[in-house]
């Protein structure tokens, strides 16, 4: 008999008894040919197994070890192993008594030939940290394929771009809400200063309490109670994006949201929104939640029509685009928690293949509805404690986050050459498949392994100049351990450690935001993303938190990596070639749940600024502008306190930026300063409503009258357009501050012809948080509510006496105003009839049910040209009073007034009819 044979018997005997063990079954039961599952062997039992073989036998195994192979049996696992530990297991055979005698062939193969039985059952929901064709770990410079193992599919980096040919994307703008962060800065105090931001669930999602029990014992319940929450996903300012408080209140939050976010992403980048309009921009959403609709049924709210408009994943990608009017790409993907990762690599493909010239990524989550925070539980995924302990041998699964984020991409060449201020450089990015496996759910450390090395090839970068790993760390110790050895394989076959001169010790720092924050799910990926980001550009790594005890089935100790434990500085290694340093380079991890892995490799990028004379005498303006004297105050405000946090901003490129990367708005203040010391100084004057403001150079939007006239001197004609231009060739900023905040518009550009500037990331708009969030209590929103106004009863007013002496055309004003308000959601007041319809959320859709609603009303016919053709109310009004029938149109609605019963209204009805008929007559008796 062979050594080989010899030691495979050997073997067979001490791994059948302990599985047998291990499995309480015995061991003539247990079939050699049989996959162990079948045996009852899961996550925790692999463990268990490979500390077992590791004491019994001194081996070095973890629990991944056990699933290189496709199909795990025992038959496959003695080979396995006996080829994996030949010089190990020889050795621990060899110290056992020389009276231990060899069985012989016919005992393997009647091992073979036993008869199985079925083992205690696998729990099928600990899906989340089961594992396939995992890797044994290796030295670096000495990985062997194990001959018994299943073939390695070539490599998708041998057919990558080579470096030459990939051309790197930069990343320009960033924006988005983290959990109990107001900001995207706020978020990255809070991962440097080791916060944990999970909390209980907030009172105004779900009453966490009513769900509370164990959910293996009890339907409908769970004992998570914890979570990362955003603290306004709740708010939306929907005039802001034309649309109506209806609409608004039952879109989806993740949708309504990410339009807020998309703009203050553009803003950051130093651009107007608008001036993307019609271009080549593509939009990429990573999503797969949508959690609202649980709230929507529970309110037994009637169907409403732009339910079509507001609750489907396409429309997050596609209302962004409509908006903003973007021309190039426009897609939702949705590969579970993979989403914005694999959505990022679109967007990259996109901009290479010149679909789209600028691209905005994003990731959306929100948690609105306790089911899936049940299924989750039920399935054992959630940690009980609340916390991702990622890297800790204690992790326990996840806890679940929110969140909203975005990049605004461009080529680095374009980026470069438009000025534009960057935070980070897209070296490669790689998507790939898992296959057939064990398990749909379940992670795949070669299919892991490959999408990082493809990746890598595709960035030209050397593993070995990879200094930091964002993993993607949902926290189970099994499934931790997997992405380690992905990670160690990928490192070990496109590392060369001889390369560099600082590599003897491990190099490559470990953490995960999950940790911090729960995981978000689709827009887990985008975390991670703008954490690197900020760390790339602060030069820091943060911690990752709740790593107490190494999980030491990792086994860190045989690898280029460790855990980040305690904010550190990032340093830059040095090549050893040249001694020059190398630029800090980061890899990120995003693994989905069906299989999709994604991987990014992100570098800094250092913009090189030349030193320029200052003069302290010389003044800029610095512009500032919003719908609402709130919204402007607050962009002041954070604007002061932003610069005072950041003294190093050049004070031009900041005039420059706030000139010409912010659309204007009715709202303006205008501060002319010389300093930032001065704008902080005249920005506390501003905010403090101080009398000092008309006297240190701080010009404010005047009254309607006077706006009108200054206006209406400064047309559009050639003479305007010339003294413009000189009052911008001589900096004369006080009267072009005067003309620009009374609605004249100034051409800043001008300024700046001879002499570019950089574009500066600053704060960005403040919306108003007005709450739309649909109560599963059946309770009013605190919305407006005109649909309770009975129409008729706004049109009382429109009878007798006052009908002779009315405007014909005023009279159908009121009515359409009224029956406009009620579609919408609006207070009629709120409603200017001279506005265009569609700045008020007006569509198709809406007009659809305005023209239903009149005909049914009134018994007439309005034809939908006649609606269509008209802009705004009053156009409507004209269109009715030329075009169609008056007399029938004001006798139909006198004839809705004289059948109201006053008798039956409520006191609320009461109160608005007297406010009209009030208003009504006052209007009168001045006439």
């Amino acid at each position: 008999m062979n050594d080989h044979a010899s030691l495979s018997e050997k073997l067979t005997r001490d791994l059948i008894s302990v599985i047998s063990k291990i499995s309480s079954i015995s061991e003539q039961d247990i079939s050699l040919q049989d996959d162990m599952d079948k045996y009852g062997f899961n996550s925790i039992t692999l463990m268990e197994l490979a500390n077992d073989l590791n004491k019994k036998m001194g081996l070095s195994l973890t629990p991944a070890a056990f699933f290189e192979l496709k199909e795990l049996t025992p038959y496959s696992l003695v080979q396995h192993l006996c080829s994996k530990y030949a010089q190990e297991l020889t050795r621990y055979y060899n110290t056992l008594s020389s009276s231990v005698s060899s069985t012989g062939e016919s005992t393997l193969n009647s091992l073979v030939g036993r008869t199985h039985i079925m083992a205690k059952a696998v729990n099928p929901f600990r899906f989340h940290d089961q594992v396939n064709d995992s890797i044994q770990p290796q030295p670096l410079d000495t990985f062997k394929q194990d001959p018994l193992e299943e073939p390695i599919q070539e490599s998708r980096s041998s057919l990558s771009h080579a470096e030459d040919d990939y051309t790197p994307i930069a990343v320009i703008g960033i924006g988005g809400m983290m959990p109990q962060s107001d900001s995207i800065e706020e978020f990255w105090t809070h991962l440097c200063d080791s916060h944990d931001l999970i909390t209980e669930i907030p009172s105004n999602r779900w009453d966490w309490r009513e769900y509370h029990g164990d959910a293996m014992r009890e339907r409908n319940k769970t004992l998570c109670k914890w979570g990362g929450f955003l603290k306004d996903v709740d708010t939306f300012e929907p005039s802001f994006f034309h649309m109506s408080p209806k609409e608004a209140e039952i879109m989806d939050p993740q949708q309504r949201k990410f339009l807020e976010v998309a703009w203050k992403t553009i803003e950051d980048a130093g651009y107007k929104p608008s001036a993307l309009a019609g271009s080549l921009t593509g939009v990429f959403i990573g999503v797969t939640n949508n959690e609202y609709t649980d709230l929507i049924a529970e309110s037994k709210l009637p169907v409403d029509s732009h339910s079509i408009v507001t609750n489907a994943h396409f429309l997050i990608a596609n209302r962004t685009s409509y908006f903003f009017d973007f021309h190039g790409p426009s897609e939702a993907v949705d590969t579970a928690c993979s989403s914005s990762g694999v959505a990022l690599h679109r967007a990259v493909s996109s901009l290479h293949t010149g679909e789209c010239s600028t691209a905005l990524v994003g990731g959306v989550n929100v948690l609105a509805s306790p089911r899936n925070m049940i299924a989750f539980d039920v399935a054992g995924m959630l940690s009980r404690e609340g916390r991702c302990k990622t890297f800790d041998q204690n992790a326990d699964g996840f806890v679940r986050g929110e969140g909203i984020g975005a990049l605004l991409l461009k080529p680095l060449p374009q980026a470069i050459a438009d000025h534009d201020s960057i935070y980070a450089v897209i070296k490669g990015s790689a998507v790939n498949h898992n296959g057939r496996s064990k398990s749909l759910t379940a992670p795949n450390p070669a299919s892991q392994a490959e999408v990082i090395k493809s990746a890598l090839s595709q960035s030209g970068a050397k593993a070995s100049t990879i200094t930091y790993m964002e993993v993607h760390g949902t926290g189970t110790a099994l499934g931790d351990s997997v992405e380690i050895e992905g990670m160690r394989r990928a490192f070990q076959e496109m590392a060369d450690v001889s390369d560099l001169a600082s590599t003897s010790a491990p190099f490559c720092g470990l953490g995960s935001v999950k940790t911090n924050i729960g995981h978000l799910e689709a827009a887990s990926g985008m975390a991670s993303l703008l954490k690197v980001i900020l760390a790339l550009k602060y030069k820091q790594l943060p911690p990752s938190l709740h790593c107490n005890t190494l999980n030491p089935h990792m086994q860190l100790d045989k690898s280029p990596f460790y855990v980040v434990r305690e904010k550190t500085e990032w340093k830059r290694i040095i090549d050893s070639h040249n001694n020059k340093e190398i630029p800090r380079r980061a890899g990120i991890n995003i693994f989905g749940a069906g299989g999709v892995n994604a991987h990014i490799v992100l570098e800094e990028y250092e913009q090189h600024t030349e030193a320029e004379p200052t003069d302290e005498l010389e003044q800029v303006a610095l512009l500032f502008s919003a719908r609402t004297q709130e919204s402007l105050r607050e962009i002041v405000k954070e604007t002061a306190d932003f610069v005072e946090r950041h003294t190093h901003l050049n004070l031009k490129d900041v005039a420059y930026t706030l000139q010409t990367g912010r659309d204007e708005m009715p709202e303006r203040v205008v501060l002319v300063v010389s300093s930032l010391e001065e704008f902080i100084s005249k920005a506390r004057i501003y905010l403090n409503n101080s009398k000092e403001v008309k006297k240190v150079g701080i010009y404010q939007t005047d009254q309607k009258i006077v706006r009108d006239g200054i206006c209406d001197l400064m047309n559009d004609d050639a003479v305007s357009e010339i003294y413009l231009d000189m009052l911008l060739q001589h900096h004369q900023w006080a009267p072009l501050s005067k003309l620009w905040v009374n609605g004249v518009s100034v051409v800043w550009e001008h300024i700046y012809k001879d002499e570019p500037r950089r574009k500066v990331h600053l704060p960005t708009y403040v919306f108003a948080k007005q709450r739309y969030w649909l109560s599963r209590y059946k309770e009013s929103s605190g919305l407006a509510k005109p649909s309770t106004l009975m129409p008729e009863l706004l049109t009382q007013s429109i009878s007798g006496v006052e009908r002779e002496l009315s405007n014909p055309q005023e009279i159908l004003t009121l009515y359409f105003k009224n029956k406009t308000a009620s579609i919408l959601g609006m207070h009629v007041e709120g409603l200017q009839a001279d506005r265009n319809w569609q700045e008020f959320g007006f569509d198709s859709i809406t007009a659809t049910k305005l023209k239903y609603e009149i005909e049914h009303e009134l018994g007439l016919t309005l034809p939908m040209e006649v609606l269509g053709e008209s802009n705004c109310i009053n156009e409507l009004s004209a269109r009715v009073v030329s075009d169609l029938n008056l007399e029938e149109f004001l006798q139909a609605i006198e004839g809705k007034g004289q059948y109201t019963n006053l008798d039956s209204l409520q006191s609320e009805e009461l109160d608005a009819l007297y406010e009209v008929l009030s208003k009504r007559y006052t209007d009168l008796t001045r006439t």
